[in-house]
């Protein structure tokens, strides 16, 4: 019994000496906290905004690896928490993030200039060093395919794009929307008395873009460029301005094939006449609309804007700005690519130089073919980019498209009825942005309104839409 008791009493014993053992332990992690920005050694257009914990206690480090607290407290504000970290040594040579240790916890707050999507958010842990990786430039891309409920087959695609890169050596983010028809369509170009929202009604398939440049006298507006819409003159070229550059889709009198012309369009008014009556006798003009500058020509760089008599600070040359190109590729098919500054911002988005790089660049991600002819349209506040009568929202902005013109171009099919699929390399919402690409099987009805339900790669969360 003595001998039972003794065994008894130094089992109890050694559990309180580990009790009081872990007590007088302190497990609160000491190392370094390194906090700086850097560039991918493969390639020096990645940057990155780095953070490394390095401790000894890898129990621990590997503890909070698994376990990291990384939210948005707004749109562009990360707050990362570090629990029992109060030993840490920080180095931080960053302006834009600031470091809070206290009460046992390490709280690094990240300013960005732009969204970052949490899912391009890497973490790596190598040895007893956790490393986290915030990039600086990225490409979210996203593919809509639409398709015909008759035939089930594809007829047009999408890609909508949120690109934060360096243009000019200045860091910008744009949404790209990039589109292209696989079946024929016509084309309309519709005009407005105000520089407004577009209001139109066709009951199938269509898409809308901002056309070309406009002027106002007194309260009203006018198209102040060459153009032709089914056969008809709807406004002439400018004669004080030089010839400026053009497209036009012309098709046989069969309506079986079409050929696309990218040139520099007179500014005489006899000669636009006589070239669009001798154009007519050969094709019916669907559509033709000057704009400019026209960038290439038969795949050669011809952007002249001397020549086409731009300036230099007229019509957002200089200044980034919001683009709409029409692009013509080696297949003869028509991309229509609309690029929109992140939140609409000002002096935002891509200037007139930008542009070459800028399609190289799609060019390279497998966005576009070889790239024939390249022609500019109205820019700026007068981008639009709608789908039958939704606009189209930029990709993680929380705002709503201000955006409007005063003429636009209609790109209509036959088909009534149609579904799409996303057909996605990322998909990701923040919280509070919706986009117009949602299925409606995934709406919710609650107490009259209408929610649908995302992820934020945190959180599932509802968020109220329009319907």
């Amino acid at each position: 019994m003595y001998k039972n008791f003794k065994i008894q009493f130094s089992y109890i014993f050694f559990i309180f000496y580990i009790v009081i053992i872990n007590y007088l332990i302190d497990y609160s992690i000491a190392g370094e906290l390194n906090i700086y920005q850097s560039q991918e050694y493969q390639n020096v257009n990645n940057e990155f905004i780095n953070i490394e914990l390095y401790s000894t206690n890898l129990d621990r480090i590997k503890q909070i690896f698994n376990n990291l607290d990384i939210t948005y407290k707004s749109f562009k504000e990360i707050i990362i928490n570090f629990k029992e970290t109060e030993k840490l040594t920080i180095l931080n040579s960053l302006e834009n993030v600031k470091v809070n240790n206290e009460d046992n916890i390490t709280k690094i707050y990240i300013n960005l200039n732009y969204p970052v999507p949490y899912k391009l958010i890497k973490k790596e842990l190598y040895n007893n060093l956790l490393t986290i990786k915030i990039p600086l430039n990225f490409k979210v891309i996203n593919k809509i395919e639409f398709y015909d409920k008759k035939t089930n087959k594809i007829f047009a695609y999408l890609y909508n794009n949120y690109i934060v890169e360096k243009f000019n050596n200045k860091s910008n983010a744009i949404n790209v929307i990039i589109f292209n028809f696989l079946v024929p369509y016509k084309v309309d170009f519709i005009n407005l008395d105000k520089k407004n929202k577009l209001e139109y009604k066709y009951d199938s398939f269509y898409i809308a873009i901002n056309g070309t440049y406009f002027a106002r006298k007194d309260d009203k507006y006018f198209t102040v460029a060459g153009v032709v819409d089914d056969n008809n003159i709807i406004s002439f070229p400018v004669e004080y301005r030089p010839n400026r550059g053009y497209f036009s889709i012309l098709k046989d009198k069969d309506n079986k094939s079409f050929i696309t012309i990218f040139d520099y369009l007179t500014n005489i008014r006899y000669e636009f006449i006589k070239l669009v009556n001798t154009t007519k006798k050969m094709y019916d003009i669907d559509i033709l609309l000057q704009s400019g500058p026209l960038i290439y020509k038969d795949y050669s760089y011809v952007m002249d804007l001397d020549k086409e008599a731009f300036g230099e600070k007229g019509n957002n040359i200089i200044k980034e700005a919001a683009r709409t190109l029409i692009v013509n590729t080696q297949d003869n098919t028509l991309n229509i690519i609309s690029v929109i500054p992140y939140n609409y911002e000002r002096n935002k988005g891509l200037n007139i130089y930008d542009i070459p790089n800028f399609l190289s660049n799609l060019y390279s991600n497998n966005l576009i073919t070889n790239i024939k002819d390249v022609l500019n349209l109205d820019g700026g506040s007068s981008v639009n980019f709608y789908i039958n009568s939704n606009l189209i929202n930029s990709v993680y902005s929380n705002k709503i498209n201000p955006y409007k013109s005063q003429n636009y171009l209609i790109f209509k099919t036959d088909i009534k009825d149609y579904y799409y699929k996303n057909s996605l390399t990322y998909y990701y919402y923040f919280p509070g942005v919706v986009d117009y690409f949602y299925n409606e099987k995934e709406i919710i009805k609650k107490k009259g309104k209408y929610f649908i339900t995302f992820n934020n790669g945190i959180t599932t969360f509802d968020k109220f839409i329009d319907f």
